[in-house]
């Protein structure tokens, strides 16, 4: 894993190591921060952050055709943009079944150098899709 400066934050377990609760930092933090942001009604937060988290889960139950996975990537493209941390990026989207939309991104950090990370949108919300394609 190579250090991009993309922040630390505590990980979204809340679990302790070495009686200390555990970070996300590098990759692993700017997955979060998108899995989070993605998952967090838009506005839901404003007390806070105004215009934070996205409308991704009024999706859920809308038909299965090609005008709804560009509904998906317009929304998910719109809240990446809101990260100041991410300049270049690219996003696909798919389906993987009759209820799940796959969400792949692509962050580009250097000429040569990208973080792949996919998501899975379906009735639980967004979830990070792990090395065995699990949401």
């Amino acid at each position: 894993m190579v250090a991009y400066n993309y922040g630390v934050d505590l990980h979204n377990n809340l679990r302790f190591v070495n009686g200390d609760l555990q970070l996300a930092e590098y990759e692993e933090n700017i997955a979060q921060a998108i899995g989070n942001r993605l998952n967090t009604m838009y506005d839901s937060l404003d007390i806070f952050y105004s215009g934070y988290g996205s409308v991704l889960l009024k999706f859920l139950g809308w038909r299965n055709t090609e005008n709804t996975l560009k509904f998906v990537k317009l929304e998910v493209d719109n809240v990446l943009s809101q990260d100041p941390r991410l300049d270049e990026f690219s996003t696909s989207v798919e389906y993987v079944d009759s209820d799940r939309i796959r969400i792949n991104i692509v962050l580009q950090y250097s000429e040569d150098e990208v973080i792949e990370l996919s998501y899975d949108l379906d009735e639980l919300g967004v979830s990070e899709v792990d090395e065995d394609g699990v949401g």
